[in-house]
């Protein structure tokens, strides 16, 4: 036991144990994270604020030589390549420009080349921890700031954080919004198998709670919005790392340590990028698709998907940053019934409606509501079930509904199956249609042909020949 204690005490130590000169005298700020979302890619570095100005003087992280010099008027800008004494290599971009040394060599080469873009790799050039090599400015893109990674000696960029441990990080993520996705045709979330977004709110306890229920049935996946915040800034940083816990089960954890440049095409994987495309708006997975190859997640706990069946789920999200400052979401998955609900046909007559429905098997609830002004419902006092069918893990029924005088268009039947949540739809009459017998049924060579005129787009169609004995689906 006391081996075991002492190994938590130890790790932390181990975490910061290779400590580097700040890059910089600007400001100990910054200004972007590792790893946020670009179009396209991952920032691959911290930006450090500059005050929206130039010239102020970068320094060697720590003693090695000049590995690279790059000149571009896109990209980086001016950027010096820094290879450390311990096989590491420091990137600094968007440079104003380098000491006058450097300068006069680039100088000769670009009049040598006679071009503005050139590569330089210097035979020799050794620095000493804490010498000048240039000064921050804009070049390339962006506005003043210094772009600055460490990369390993394998040349993937590291989350530079890792080595500094000095920066005043003592704010926690603020998250913002959750988006449950069904993963498959069978799955849904609130009745519906599109993606459906929950916003969050704060308790007095800190914790992110949801404003409503998740309501799902299937395989569903999180996906969470939000951002990380820093003392004396006001910029929104990314996550650090984020976590997925159900039922007292981790089922994803992810931490941003490390990039790989050939995989950083995979951020639009790493987010839902529906969301991203439609409306801007950028929400992390909390969970993996097989085919995302990136090297954040910790695997071997699955892939993160939630699997909703007949039992209440308790869930718990923590976004972190990288100083151990977190955040907590914590709510509750209700099974819904997994059935589509069915609406085949319905037909109106002054004073009596009647549907066609498809529901769960068992009800344990079945009601009917009249809609009598905008949001106001009242509840019918008697329907009568003409006829019902009970199939295998569902049943199809169809109602005659009396309705009254003061009527708008709309009825709303509310039903729930034995230990589910209670689901409700809203359903259209059609005032133009009377009665069910425009309907046909015929001949033609070797098909059957049925014709009929639905009120509205229907979600789905099948067509099942039903015997005493079985029923069979028959293709459309």
């Amino acid at each position: 036991m006391n081996r075991f204690f002492l190994l938590l005490l130890f790790l932390p130590i181990v975490a910061f144990s290779q400590r580097y000169l700040w890059p910089t005298n600007a400001s100990p700020y910054m200004t972007s994270s590792f790893c946020e979302y670009r179009p396209g890619h991952y920032h691959s570095a911290i930006d450090i604020k500059t005050w929206n100005r130039e010239g102020y003087p970068i320094y060697a992280v720590d003693e090695g030589r000049i590995y690279q010099i790059r000149v571009s008027p896109f990209g980086y800008g001016k950027a010096l390549y820094l290879k450390l004494k311990d096989g590491r290599l420091a990137v600094y971009g968007h440079l104003q420009k380098f000491t006058p040394e450097i300068e006069r060599v680039i100088r000769k080469l670009q009049i040598k080349n006679r071009r503005y873009t050139v590569t330089w790799r210097p035979e020799s050039w050794p620095v000493k921890r804490g010498q000048v090599l240039g000064y921050t400015g804009q070049t390339g893109i962006g506005v003043p700031h210094l772009h600055f990674e460490i990369r390993s000696d394998e040349r993937h960029p590291l989350n530079p954080l890792r080595f500094y441990p000095q920066v005043k990080d003592r704010l926690p993520p603020r998250l913002q919004s959750l988006l449950v996705i069904p993963q498959n045709a069978s799955s849904r979330v609130d009745g519906s198998f599109l993606p459906r977004v929950y916003a969050l709110q704060k308790n007095r306890s800190g914790e992110y709670v949801l404003k409503q229920p998740i309501k799902a049935s299937g395989i569903i996946g999180f996906a969470l919005r939000g951002y990380d915040q820093a003392n004396g800034v006001y910029n929104k940083f990314s996550f650090y790392s984020l976590e997925l816990i159900v039922n007292r089960t981790p089922l994803f954890r992810m931490r941003y340590d490390t990039l790989d440049f050939s995989l950083t095409a995979q951020v639009d994987v790493e987010i839902y990028y529906p969301f991203k495309a439609d409306s801007n708006r950028v929400f992390h997975k909390l969970y993996i698709e097989p085919f995302n190859r990136l090297p954040f997640y910790q695997r071997k706990l699955g892939l993160g998907l939630i699997s909703v069946n007949r039992d209440t789920l308790p869930f718990k999200i923590i976004a972190s940053d990288f100083f151990g400052n977190r955040s907590v979401v914590k709510g509750k998955i209700i099974p819904a019934p997994s059935l589509p609900f069915g609406l085949p046909l319905t037909a109106r007559q002054p004073d009596v409606a009647f549907l066609g429905l498809t529901l769960p098997r068992p009800l344990s609830l079945l009601r009917f509501y009249y809609e009598t002004g905008k949001r106001k419902w009242r509840a019918a006092e008697t329907f009568e079930i003409l006829r019902r069918t009970y199939l295998s893990d569902r049943q199809q029924m169809l109602v005659r509904l009396p309705l009254p005088t003061s009527f708008n268009s709309c009825v709303k039947v509310r039903f729930a199956q034995a230990h589910f949540a209670t689901d409700e739809r809203i359903i259209p009459l059609d005032n133009s249609r009377k009665d069910l017998t425009e309907t046909g049924l015929h001949f033609l060579n070797d098909r059957l042909v049925f014709t009929f005129r639905p009120p509205f787009v229907l979600p789905e169609m099948r067509l099942v020949l039903q015997t005493d004995e079985a029923e069979t689906p028959l293709p459309l």
